[in-house]
């Protein structure tokens, strides 16, 4: 009996063992579990910051490539700008020449007009002269003039 119960004592020390032992493996194994989800979201966070370091790469080589276009087509709208203002300053030349021309012509018309209008007063002075025999016809007369003044389209 004393052989059963150092035998059954083994035994219950062999239980308490590998109850320890299981417990120790399912730590083991939780911590094992916690290291690999650990490295799984390592390896992530590697792969994300390995995307956003290409992305940092290829940002100024795209920001190079595009500024590089911009400053083409700002030298091809300096160009086109030049090209249009020198046209526009022709044509705002060409204008005022217009304008002076006008307003030379008018200037003509203006005069021709203050003659036309002393020539009328002259006739109207002459028409009230007393020695005038005529009178009725040329007070039919004296409106004439103005009334060609008034019919006769401007000069150009």
């Amino acid at each position: 009996m004393e052989a059963a119960k150092v035998v059954w004592g083994r035994f219950l020390e062999a239980d308490n063992a590998s109850e320890v032992l299981m417990g120790i493996s399912k730590g083991l194994i939780g911590r094992l579990q916690v290291t690999e989800f650990n490295l799984n979201g390592f390896t992530q966070r590697e792969n994300d910051l390995k995307s956003k370091v290409q992305n940092l790469i290829e940002q100024p080589i795209a920001k190079d490539a595009a500024l590089e276009k911009l400053e083409r087509s700002h030298v091809e709208n300096i160009k086109e700008n030049s090209a249009e203002v020198q046209a526009l300053k022709k044509r705002v030349s060409f204008f005022e020449e217009e304008r002076k021309d006008f307003e030379h012509r008018m200037n003509v018309v203006i005069a021709e007009n203050e003659s036309c209008q002393e020539q009328l007063i002259e006739m109207e002075n002459f028409d009230s002269c007393p020695d005038n025999d005529n009178e009725d016809e040329d007070e039919e007369k004296a409106p004439l003039p103005t009334r060609e003044l008034e019919q006769r389209p401007p000069s150009p």
